[in-house]
């Protein structure tokens, strides 16, 4: 990854991808965060910029499940086979494929913000099998 103009705060490893919270320049840029898939387990690497670090954390997630979801992802759409899974998996999509902030979410599924932060860390395995 070039990160060359580029300030890296933090580097989190989430199976097989990488989320790094990043500005360009110094001071008065705002944050983004990149999510980079691992070459040995996708063919490639792949770089997906989130302004948010929940957008970030659920696509890391979606792309660890499956990376069809994400090639294939049709706008607004959440695929059948997670729909299925309820409304953690669906936030989650949301969230990390389609780039709504939490906010965004929870006023198309007609809940509280934080109520939709629970269902992002529901559906999130790593925090599952700490608990």
């Amino acid at each position: 990854m070039d990160l060359q103009g580029y300030e890296v705060d933090l580097t989190r490893e989430r199976g097989q991808v990488t989320i790094q919270r990043r500005r360009y320049g110094r001071r008065g840029y705002p944050w983004d965060y990149v999510v980079s898939t691992s070459p040995e387990y996708f063919a490639e690497e792949i770089e997906f910029v989130r302004q948010e670090w929940e957008q970030a954390r659920s696509l890391a997630i979606i792309l660890n499940r499956d990376y069809e979801y994400v090639a294939y992802a049709e706008d607004g759409m959440v695929p059948q086979e997670l729909a299925i899974e309820g409304k953690p998996a669906i936030a989650t999509y949301l969230c990390g494929v389609h780039e709504n902030s939490t906010e965004e979410v929870a006023e198309m599924m007609d809940v509280q913000r934080d109520t939709v932060v629970k269902y992002l860390s529901r559906f999130d395995p790593q925090r599952r099998s700490e608990g």
